[in-house]
Order: structure tokens, then sequence, then C-alpha cells
């Protein structure tokens, strides 16, 4: 975290390379603290969930600019909850039968002229040296309800309990901020969430 803030802090007048190293960091490091609290995954076997979701709460920072709607049946993270992941999340909800997990970081980097294609290149490199047995699963440049671009990203990888837990990454430059919007569930369960997944991404709004 320490070293995070003071590359945040050198960022003016840096690469376009530097950029892509200091968004890739900032995702690896909010994905690895997660890892190391949320496991092991105590998944239900795989439930059978509906597809289509309505997304009926909200969370709005006024810090960070964003708005997140988010489906009935998750729970956000108190602040207690939230300090054990050291800041890497401005907001998370969680679910349980089957557990998945949500988190939102937010990265203040000015991200003008960030390839979304480099940034995925960069994660390619890193989500290898980082979890075990990691697979890229699928990568995709979406254009969001905002008319923004975004990096989506999804891979599995090993947890300590030898389970393949998958994790999908939505990576959003806007302008002085970066956000990453990240979900990790048991492999088994993540196709029966994904109507939940969606409507976590589609509630999400930068103000």
């Amino acid at each position: 975290m320490e070293n995070e803030i003071v590359l945040e802090r050198q960022q003016k007048g840096i690469s376009r390379g530097s950029l892509i190293i200091y968004m890739v960091a900032a995702a690896i490091l909010a994905l690895a603290v997660n890892y190391m609290i949320i496991r092991p995954f105590s998944g239900s076997g795989g439930l059978s969930l509906p597809q289509t979701v309505v997304a009926e709460k909200q969370f709005v920072s006024e810090r960070d600019n964003f708005s997140l709607r988010y489906p009935a049946g998750w729970s956000p993270l108190s602040e207690g909850e939230l300090s054990k992941y050291n800041g890497a999340f401005a907001f998370a909800v969680e679910r349980n039968d089957p557990r998945v997990f949500f988190g939102l970081r937010v990265q203040t980097i000015d991200s003008k002229g960030v390839g979304l294609n480099q940034l995925a290149q960069g994660l390619d490199k890193e989500i290898v040296k980082n979890f075990q047995d990691a697979k890229k699963n699928d990568q995709e440049i979406v254009q969001l309800k905002s008319g923004r671009r975004a990096l989506k990203y999804e891979y599995t990888f090993t947890s300590a309990s030898k389970t393949t837990v998958r994790e999908q990454m939505l990576i959003i430059p806007a302008g002085s901020k970066v956000y990453h919007l990240s979900v990790s569930a048991d492999d088994k369960d993540f196709d029966n969430v994904r109507g939940d997944v969606d409507a976590l991404i589609q509630g999400f709004e930068i103000k």
C-alpha cells in the first residue's frame, strides 16, 4: 500500500508505459488482498439461481464520485470488515450460498491515453506470477451505459484449499481516477450467479 501511494504521488510526467504498470499493480494488489482474506471459498456445489436479478439497494460515494446499485440478498461490508483489506477496497458486498465477493477499488491516477489492450497484456503477465495455476478465460473491451470503455478480464486460479476460483475484473479509466470492479466465486458457481454479476456492473455509475 505504501509503495502504491508513493507511486500515485509521483504520477505527473510519467510515461504511458508507467501508467500501465501502476494500473496493473493496483488491480493485482486488490486481487491478492482479496485472495488472502476470503480463502478458502465454501460454495454451495452449484446451486441454480435465477439469471435475471433486479438491483434493489444503492451505495453512493461522494468522495470517490460513484454510485452502485446491488441486488437484494447481497450484504455490504461494514467499515470494520473493510479494514481487514487494508484499504484495498472503497466498497464491497458479498452473498452466501454460494459464496461470492464483489469489491470496488478506486485508484487516483491520470489515465489519459492508456490503452486497454496494453493493460490486458500487463495483466496476462502479472496474473500468472501472482496466482497459482492461473489461466485466462476471456478478455473483452466493453462499452458501459455511460459510453465509457472498460476492460473486462476473466481468469481462474487454484486457491489454498485446492478449489478452482474464478475472478472477473472490470477496469474503467475515468479521467483522474481508475475504477477496479472485481468479483470472485468458486468456478463451479460462477455461471449460476452471472445474473447478479451483470446487475452489479450495470448498477455502477460514475457521477
